[in-house]
C-alpha cells in the first residue's frame, strides 16, 4: 500500500554530512543486518557518581534499532541487544568502581514499530517486544499512555508483564478493572502503587511510578487526578519513612505538567531528600531542576536516546548543601555503547544475553516479514524537513505526481468547497488541520504529543542551524534543556524543521488508493 510507503521516507535523511574523523576506535560489525553504523564517537567519558542511571522511555516497539541509511538513522543504529551488552558492561563498571546502577523506564512500550505492532492474529499487541524487554534488568518500569488504550494491551501488561519486574512495574495513578478469583468486577492497580528497595550499595529507595492525567484510555481502565492521588493514604503512608532517595519514574513530561504537585507532596514531609524524576510522553530530550537537591530527565524516543545521570548522595543526609548531579544525552549505538564501556575492537562487547537477544529478535522479524522490502523510491521525501515546494518535499510528490487532478478547492477560511464530490471529501488525511491541532495543548491528555516534539525540533533548527552548519558535523539532536552544563553526547548539525501550516490542502484518501492500485 502507497500510503504507508511514503511515510516512512519522510522520516528517512537525504544530506550526508562529515563525521569526527580522528579517532582511535575500530567500529565493530552490526548486529542488525540492515543497519548502517554510526560514523561518529563521543569524546567525553561519562561522569560517575556513587548512584547511577541508565534511562529510556517512549521506545514504542524500536528495539530492531534505526534501519534507514540516511542521516540521521545511524545514530540510533542500536538494537536492543546492544543495549542489554551495553548494560551489562556498565554494571560491571558500576561493581569496579563500588557505586549503584539502576536501570529506569518512563513508560510507552507500545505502538509504533513491527516488532510489538506486527503480531500474528490472535496475538496481543506488544507481547513479542515485551519479551524481550523482560530479557533486560530493569529496577523500574512504569505505564505509558500506550499501554492503556486497548484493554487486551492492559490487561496483558497487569497479569503477564507487571508480575516479571516483582512489584517495581509502577502505576501509582493507574488502575484496571478486572473479575477477580469470585467473579466479582473489582478496581485494583495495573501495576504496583510504589515500591521501597535497597540498592546493592545499601541506598534505601523509595519508587512511584505517576501517569499524566491521561483521558483517552479504554473503559476499563481509569487515571487518576495527580493532586487526588497526592491526598491518598497510601501515598501518604509510602512517603512517610525517609529514605536515602525518592525515585519518581512515571510517563509524564518534567516541565510543564504534574510533577511538582508529587514533587512539593514529598517535600512538605521531606525537606532536604534527593529525588530523581524520570519522564516521558512527548519524546524529547529535556532536563530541570525543581531544586539544588533534585534532577528530572527525560530521553526522547524510540530508543534513539538513552539518558545517564548520575548523583553524589554521599554526605548529603544531615545535609542541606547542593547534591552534585550529572546528566548526559547519549545516541543509541554501539559505537556510543563501546565508547563508554571501553569494549572498543576486539576487547569483547557483545555479550551472550545480548547476543541471544539480537538473535532472536531478528528471527521474530523474518517470520513476521518485517524486513521485506515493497518498494524504493528514486530518492528520499519530508513531510517538514524541507520547504515546499522543494522537490523533496513529500506534499510537492503527493501534489504533482499523484493527486493534481484531484485537490480539493478551498475558501480564504480554509473550509473545503461544498462542490466537490462527497466520495473525494470524506475520508481525508487533512494535513492542514493536523497542522493547526499542533498548536493546542489539549491533546496532550489525549495523548498527541506530535505538536510539541515538532516545536522542539523547529527550535533546534532555528536556534542553532547557523552556528553548526560549517563544522562538518553530522545531523541530529541539538539539545537546550534547563540543566548546567552540555547534555549531548555528541555534537550535531540540527535537522531542518519547517511549519507545514496552511501550504497544502487536505488530500483526499481516495487520491492514495487510485494510484496504489
Amino acid at each position: 500500500m502507497l500510503v504507508p510507503f511514503i511515510l516512512v521516507l519522510a522520516t528517512t535523511g537525504v544530506f550526508a554530512c562529515g563525521g569526527h574523523a580522528d579517532h582511535t576506535y575500530v567500529p565493530m560489525r552490526r548486529m542488525q543486518p540492515g543497519a548502517t553504523p554510526s560514523t561518529t564517537w563521543p569524546t567525553v567519558p561519562l561522569e560517575w557518581g556513587n548512584i547511577n542511571f541508565l534511562h529510556t522511555t517512549d521506545t514504542h516497539g524500536w528495539l530492531l534499532g534505526h534501519l534507514h541509511e540516511s542521516p540521521p538513522e545511524p545514530n540510533y543504529s542500536g538494537d536492543f541487544g546492544d543495549f542489554a551488552s551495553f548494560v551489562d558492561h556498565m554494571r560491571k563498571e558500576a561493581d569496579r568502581r563500588g557505586v549503584d546502577l539502576l536501570v529506569i523506564d518512563s513508560g510507552d512500550l507500545h505502538d509504533g514499530n513491527g516488532l510489538s505492532d506486527g503480531f500474528p492474529v490472535g496475538g496481543v499487541n506488544g507481547q513479542k517486544s515485551n519479551e524481550f524487554l523482560s530479557r533486560l534488568p530493569y529496577d523500574v518500569m512504569a505505564i505509558g499512555n500506550h499501554e492503556l488504550y486497548q484493554y487486551s494491551v492492559s490487561y496483558d501488561m497487569h497479569t503477564n508483564f507487571a508480575p516479571r519486574l516483582k512489584g517495581r512495574y509502577l502505576s501509582s495513578n493507574v488502575n484496571i478493572t478486572i473479575q477477580d478469583k469470585s467473579g466479582n468486577t473489582v478496581s485494583k492497580p495495573l501495576g504496583s502503587r510504589f515500591a521501597k528497595f535497597t540498592t546493592k550499595h545499601k541506598k534505601k529507595i523509595t519508587a512511584l511510578g505517576v501517569m499524566f492525567e491521561f483521558t483517552g484510555g479504554n473503559a476499563n481502565t481509569t487515571v487518576q487526578k495527580v493532586a487526588t492521588m497526592v491526598n491518598e493514604s497510601w501515598f501518604k503512608e509510602a512517603i512517610k519513612e525517609e529514605p536515602d532517595l525518592f525515585l519518581l519514574a512515571g510517563h509524564m513530561p518534567v516541565q510543564k505538567d504534574k510533577w511538582p504537585l508529587v514533587f512539593d507532596a514529598i517535600r512538605a514531609v521531606h525537606p532536604t531528600t534527593p529525588i530523581v524524576i524520570f519522564g516521558g510522553h512527548t519524546h524529547i530530550r529535556d532536563c530541570v531542576q525543581l531544586d539544588k537537591r533534585s534532577m528530572s530527565l527525560m530521553s526522547g524516543q524510540y530508543m534513539e536516546t538513552v539518558g545517564w545521570m548520575s548523583a553524589d548522595l554521599d554526605g548529603v543526609k544531615n545535609s542541606t548543601e547542593p547534591v552534585k548531579f550529572s546528566r548526559r544525552y547519549l545516541d543509541a549505538n554501539r559505537n556510543t555503547y563501546q565508547f563508554h564501556t571501553n569494549k572498543t575492537g576486539r576487547n569483547g562487547f557483545d555479550t551472550a544475553k545480548g547476543k541471544k537477544i539480537t538473535k532472536d529478535m531478528g528471527q521474530v522479524a523474518n517470520e513476521w516479514n518485517l524486513t521485506q522490502v515493497w518498494g524504493q523510491a528514486p530518492q528520499d521525501y519530508y513531510l517538514d524537513r524541507v520547504q515546499y515546494p522543494n522537490n523533496a518535499s513529500l506534499l510537492n510528490l503527493l501534489r504533482n505526481k499523484f493527486c493534481l487532478p484531484h485537490l480539493q478547492p478551498q475558501t480564504r477560511t480554509g473550509q473545503t468547497s461544498p462542490h466537490v464530490r462527497y466520495r473525494y471529501r470524506q475520508p481525508t488525511i487533512r494535513l492542514t488541520n493536523a497542522a493547526k491541532r499542533s498548536e493546542e495543548d489539549e491533546g496532550l491528555f489525549q495523548g498527541e504529543i506530535a505538536p510539541h516534539f515538532k516545536k522542539w525540533k523547529r527550535e533546534q533548527y532555528e536556534t542553532h542551524y547557523e552556528t553548526r552548519r560549517d563544522q562538518g558535523l553530522t545531523l541530529g539532536y541539538v539539545t537546550t534543556d534547563s540543566c548546567p552544563g552540555v547534555g549531548d553526547d555528541i555534537s550535531h548539525e540540527p535537522i531542518a524543521s519547517y511549519s507545514i501550516l496552511n501550504i497544502f490542502p487536505p488530500v483526499p484518501v481516495e487520491c492514495y488508493r487510485r494510484h496504489a492500485r
